[in-house]
């Protein structure tokens, strides 16, 4: 029987060679009706896939999530949002306040099962964990699924002997309600383990090893029935499921393609993730195995993709684990094989900020979203209360009618067409509510739609660093002046420009607290890379207009609001008979994105022409500026001029604290971002009111500074020197 063991061991470190000798040895010893005899056959041949699979890896990159999510502990079960700013997840850690210290699963010597949540900061870090309010400390409470709006959370609990699958939802200013179970047709009198709704909420795909099934755990799924409850549980089948077990599904938004775990199929070793996808007729594909390094010899599990499948999360026992099991990102480079075809026509993604002057986003502020044909709802939401964002799915081939509601008031509403035929879109929102009169007002910015047009594309070396929100690409000739900037999404494109034919130019990223030495630039025509060229030039990139030449070809649309498909892009419904293709000229960033990565160091500050430059000042440790009335009535004529002269204008933000001592939490830097936000709010709120479109006014950037001489006491002076660098200044370019 050691030899077993051993076998499993070497299989474990991945010294296949080994444990292939020691199973070959324990099966020629050990009697014919031995009770491992089967399961060491099965080991075999996951030796064997397991020599074939690392022979051909796939290309990806991994990285541990790490700290503040992964523990000492065992972390496992990420449910991400679409956007990838919010996660749940299930934990066997010490709670912070030692609440569930003495309270141990004997079967495991392990705390019991409890979820929390962290979301991502503009700069696109986790935020610390915080444990949600229905956990119970001598119980398991394991997430295991969450809606795509972010309000329902499905979750395994245990009582007396078995597993279920509980619903509870979000109630805003309360927390989650108290967990129920799902429909009797999802619950029986065994163990289910595991549920995953689609993203349209008319199918739960979920785990349960009752009678019946294909052995072990089995795949199950429900149907939505007109009352709204649950149908008769149907297997998965013979496709998915086998003998051995099959768990965690997650029902891709394509609508046909399933990644689950199996240690069936062909495992390398233990749980492997594969993916199948439904046919035309229904039936499902042969699973595939999605490869090493992704899977290894050990448990992999509970993987959730993006929705353009580039990445992926999953809990693994991985080398570079900090504790029992961690939670992984995997990230497909271009050329990586194994990778389902996902039907990315089948839906587009609206996501974004709301951003509030306070930072306290109101409790009944919601987004609904409408068939504009049915006039059925779609989805709606609330932002994470924690750092303002929200996402959805929405299906193609539809016009949307969006709302952002106050309560059942609207501050802003617009139209979307979202056509067939086209792959992948994203349409990015950041909301700014802002204070009007005894009441609250909005203004949105439209970010570019990224689609299958001809772009470019960011990417750093380090594959643990995501692009920054807020990280911008400016446009220079060839002597550095700015001509244009482009906004960078978090997956790394940016728009293509079209600059003067035959000019050359030159591409400048500022990515903030990154060596923008190591990034790399691509032209990218739908989906064939071009060009691929490393940073040269003090971070600069020289592009010659022969090097690009596709990019000056004319690609002009039609009138037509239908496309052809190649040139196919989202629009925006202007009103019931005419719509716009949307062409946004406007890059709003957030403020703390451009500046949080700025060392605390005097900045020098630079000088502008008096005609270009609106300052406002404020007092010492002040965030509100008494001059802003007076100077906002001229600013706004200038932008008005300036757009009437030139079709549109850029701008440049800019905020300073000196560098006296102030009492506000997080210092001067502080002081000098939340100058900026205020200053950029009054500016939006005087332009808005002046029904100045936003879309014509382009940001070229954002910078908070704290500048000035170095601090002294001397009380005759101070007041005096240190003025002239308390304020928020628009430049007019």
């Amino acid at each position: 029987m050691r030899h077993n063991y051993l076998a499993h061991a070497f299989h474990l470190d991945e010294k296949l060679d080994s444990a292939d000798f020691y199973f070959d040895k324990f099966l020629s010893d050990a009697s014919k009706r031995h009770y491992l005899k089967p399961e060491a056959d099965h080991q075999k041949v996951m030796v064997a896939v397991a020599r074939e699979l690392i022979a051909n890896p796939v290309r990806v990159r991994i990285s541990n999530i790490g700290k503040p999510i992964n523990s000492e502990y065992a972390e496992y079960s990420p449910i991400i949002a679409f956007d990838e700013n919010s996660m749940f997840f299930t934990s066997r850690r010490r709670r912070k306040d030692e609440s569930n210290m003495a309270d141990i699963d004997i079967t495991t010597g392990l705390h019991f099962e409890d979820i929390y949540v962290s979301n991502r900061s503009v700069r696109g870090e986790w935020l610390e964990p915080e444990l949600i309010n229905i956990n119970v400390a001598d119980q398991h409470s394991s997430v295991v699924s969450m809606s795509t709006d972010g309000m329902t959370l499905y979750i395994y609990k245990t009582y007396s002997v078995d597993g279920n699958i509980y619903v509870s939802d979000l109630d805003i200013g309360q927390g989650w309600t108290t967990p129920f179970l799902v429909g009797s047709n999802v619950n029986k009198d065994y163990n289910e383990f595991y549920a995953n709704l689609s993203y349209d909420r008319r199918v739960l795909y979920f785990v349960s090893d009752r009678e019946g099934g294909e052995g072990g755990k089995d795949i199950y799924y429900v149907k939505r029935l007109p009352d709204g409850t649950w149908g008769e549980a149907t297997n998965a089948g013979p496709e998915i499921n086998t003998e051995f077990d099959e768990d965690v599904p997650f029902f891709h938004p394509d609508d046909r393609t399933m990644y689950f775990a199996s240690n069936g199929h062909k495992s390398m070793g233990g749980f492997d993730i594969f993916y199948a996808q439904l046919g035309d007729d229904s039936i499902w594909s042969e699973p595939v195995n999605m490869g090493y390094p992704l899977n290894s010899t050990d448990d992999d599990h509970s993987y959730i993709a993006t929705p353009d499948g580039r990445r992926g999360y999953y809990a693994s026992k991985g080398k570079t684990s900090l504790g029992m099991t961690d939670i992984f990102m995997v990230e497909y480079l271009e050329d990586a094989e194994l990778m389902p075809e996902l039907d990315l026509t089948a839906f587009a993604v609206l996501k974004g900020w709301v951003i509030a002057p306070s930072g306290s986003i109101p409790d009944s502020f919601r987004i609904a979203i409408t068939d504009s044909a049915s006039g059925q709802p779609v989805g709606e939401a609330k932002p994470v209360a924690r750092n303002g964002s929200f996402v959805f799915i929405i299906p193609s081939d539809a016009s949307y009618q969006v709302d952002y509601l106050l309560g059942n008031e609207s501050l802003y509403d617009e139209k979307l067409r979202i056509p067939a035929g086209v792959t992948y879109q994203e349409l990015t929102r950041e909301i700014f509510l802002y204070p009007k009169g005894n009441s609250i007002a909005a203004i949105a910015i439209k970010d570019e739609v990224l689609g299958d047009v001809v772009r470019w594309k960011l990417s750093m070396d380090d594959p643990k660093k995501l692009i920054p929100l807020g990280s911008k690409v400016m446009y220079l000739d060839e002597n550095g002046n700015v001509i244009d900037s482009a906004q960078v999404s978090i997956d790394g494109y940016f728009e293509y420009k079209k600059l003067v034919n035959g000019g050359n130019f030159i591409l400048k990223p500022i990515v903030l607290g990154t060596d923008n030495s190591a990034l790399q630039i691509t032209l990218i025509d739908e989906e064939d890379k071009i060009e691929k060229i490393e940073m040269v030039n003090q971070n600069e990139l020289f592009f010659e207009s022969s090097m690009v030449e596709l990019a000056s070809t004319d690609r002009e649309l039609p009138e037509e609001s239908t496309l052809p498909e190649e040139t196919q892009t989202v629009s925006q419904e202007i009103g019931p008979e005419e719509e716009e293709v949307i062409e946004p000229v406007v890059t709003s960033t957030r403020e703390e994105e451009e500046v949080a990565s700025f060392p605390e160091k005097k900045i020098p500050t630079p000088k502008y022409a008096a005609e270009d430059a609106f300052t406002f000042s404020f007092d010492y440790n002040q965030t509100s500026s008494e001059s802003f009335e007076s100077i906002l009535e001229k600013l706004v004529k200038r932008i008005e001029d300036e757009i009437d002269e030139n079709g549109s204008v850029s701008i440049d933000l800019e905020s300073s604290a000196s560098t006296a001592p102030t009492s506000l939490a997080g210092g001067n830097f502080e002081l000098s971002k939340i100058r900026l936000q205020s200053g950029k709010l009054a500016l939006f709120e005087a332009l808005e009111s002046a029904q100045i479109d936003m879309n014509k006014i382009s940001t070229k950037s954002e910078n908070a500074l704290i500048s000035g001489p170095d601090y002294f006491t001397d009380p005759s002076t101070t007041k005096s020197i240190f003025a002239d660098y308390q304020y928020f200044r628009v430049v007019i370019n």
